[in-house]
């Protein structure tokens, strides 16, 4: 289901990382939606640093598949391009991994790219699972 949501309906990539544990915050997935009360303005700068955590780290349970940890960054840490913004790799998170979807035809594109800049980052191509609904290992792609 990520390839088809968030990759391009498999002609994208996606991203592995080692990333130190104190760094990332578990998402978790609630049956229920959250509300917050809200003072007479209307500002959200009144929740108090436990709800807004529970706000940003709390997903409806349909998306639990997903199993998703996230990595909080202030903006002003961040480096602006156009309307995006980014975050250096550091100590604390390092890319492992890059695989090519199934229907991507740049693989050996993405592995110049990536060698460019994270030698040690595993490149390889995906493909969907014979018998099962999983996406896999292309193993020919695999170094």
């Amino acid at each position: 289901m990520l390839w088809s949501h968030y990759a391009e309906k498999h002609r994208g990539v996606c991203l592995g990382f080692d990333v130190l544990r104190a760094s990332v915050e578990r998402v978790q997935y609630e049956t229920n939606r959250l509300f917050a009360e809200f003072d007479e303005s209307g500002e959200p700068f009144g929740l108090s640093n436990e709800l807004r955590a529970k706000l940003r780290t709390t997903k409806c349970q349909e998306w639990a598949y997903e199993r998703e940890w996230r990595i909080f960054v202030p903006l002003s840490d961040a480096v602006q391009e156009g309307n995006l913004y980014f975050r250096w790799f550091g100590d604390d998170i390092r890319l492992a991994e890059v695989i090519v979807g199934s229907d991507c035809e740049q693989l050996e594109k993405v592995r110049e790219d990536t060698a460019k800049y994270h030698l040690n980052a595993c490149v390889y191509k995906a493909r969907l699972a014979f018998n099962h609904f999983k996406v896999v290992p292309l193993e020919s792609s695999v170094p």
